[in-house]
């Protein structure tokens, strides 16, 4: 098994001793993972100071012709290694990608050159220059950014939403528009993700693997059967209104933005960019900063007990609106929208899991099953009323 499946084996695993979404529980472990790297380099100098005279070197053949002070390696996250350049006039971060290619390395530094030129507020690259491939390090691909000075955003779901989760809410619908608008036109992508549609499939097939009796493998069926019918009816609505496809940042989640001065500075973490609808982006925005804590233990919250699954409407509202002021959405796209969001949390936060917590004893699967009722969202007035 792969470290990066082990990696994923295990945020499932906390998914059923929390009950957290996948994303949540994901950065918690992304967290601790930096933490343990950090401990295991601290013992190991020798191999540490390698690691920075082989960046420095890299930068050097590159063309960063700056007087490089200090070189200091960051903890080690799982999709890429980071450094702070600390250089006579100011500071840098060095990236050196582990997951993606050198062209798809290139692709993501294509969007951000072009974001960079529109002003947007996330990593703006030093090294290459556009047009030209990313250097490397160890046959890694390799890129130099400006330094943005800000913290990470939360990583767990708050219990209740405050006024400034509802602005940081309105202030990524801004920032996912200027996005979409930045991006406008770029079609051709060398890209790590596929579009969910085809995700879906895949995941699909893992799920209706699983060795469940009869009884319980038709319940699963069933729920499946719900999540196609409602992904069917988003394409088939996209199709009859021409709901824009484009290029989609695909995890603007809080833990993939700076903070400073209770402001959003930077969204970061281009890496899973791809062709897809537009509204999947919006409705990942709605997913993660328009959540809230309603699941402390394994089991389900009764919809009567939570409106929206645990969804604030005014953060969806706030969301809508950040993102019209950039890019208006037409009455199609709202539609869309509205059937977006549930059909996304179906398959990331209860589809995705699925496979690994059948059979985990401290999870009552058949609890589990019914998280699949957020989809009774796509039929439901008052939460279709938010997209009007």
């Amino acid at each position: 098994m792969t470290s990066k499946r082990r990696f994923k084996k295990l945020i499932r695993a906390r998914i059923a001793k929390t009950g957290e979404s996948y994303t949540t529980a994901y950065q918690i472990f992304r967290n601790r993972n930096a933490e343990s790297e950090t401990m295991s380099d601290t013992t190991n100098e020798t191999e540490r100071t390698y690691a920075n005279e082989q960046a420095l070197a890299a930068l050097r053949e590159a063309g960063f012709a700056a007087d490089v002070q200090s070189i200091t390696r960051l903890p080690v996250q799982q999709s890429n290694d980071n450094y702070i350049v600390d250089y006579a006039g100011g500071k840098a971060v060095l990236r050196v990608w582990k997951w993606s290619s050198a062209s798809q390395a290139a692709s993501e530094l294509l969007v951000l050159h072009r974001l960079a030129e529109s002003g947007f507020p996330g990593p703006k690259p030093i090294l290459p220059a556009p047009g030209s491939p990313p250097f490397a390090i160890n046959e890694h691909p390799a890129a130099l950014f400006e330094f943005i000075d800000g913290k990470p955003g939360r990583n767990t779901l708050p219990e209740t939403l405050s006024d400034v989760d509802i602005a940081f809410a309105g202030q990524m619908g801004e920032l996912i528009a200027r996005v979409h608008v930045g991006l406008d036109g770029v079609k051709e992508l060398e890209c790590r993700e596929q579009p969910y549609s085809m995700r879906l499939i895949e995941r699909l097939e893992k799920a209706r693997a699983i060795p469940a009796e009869p009884e319980l493998m038709a319940e699963v069926n069933s729920r499946l059967d719900s999540l196609v019918a409602a992904e069917q009816q988003l394409a088939e609505l996209s199709r009859s209104e021409q709901i824009p496809v484009g290029v989609i940042h695909d995890e603007p989640g809080p833990w993939n933005v700076l903070v400073r001065d209770s402001r959003i500075v930077a969204l970061m973490d281009f890496e899973n960019i791809h062709l897809d609808l537009l509204v999947y982006d919006i409705a990942h925005v709605a997913s993660q900063w328009a959540s809230y804590a309603v699941i402390e233990e394994p089991g389900f919250t009764p919809p009567e007990e939570v409106p929206f699954f645990g969804l604030d409407g005014v953060a969806v509202q706030a969301i809508v609106k950040g993102y019209d002021s950039v890019r208006p959405l037409t009455v199609g796209e709202r539609r869309a929208l509205a059937l977006a969001v549930p059909v996304r949390l179906a398959m990331s936060d209860v589809l995705i899991p699925l496979p690994d917590i059948f059979g985990m004893p401290d999870w009552n699967f058949a609890d589990y099953l019914k998280r699949f009722d957020v989809l009774e969202l796509c039929d439901n007035a008052d939460w279709l009323a938010l997209f009007e």
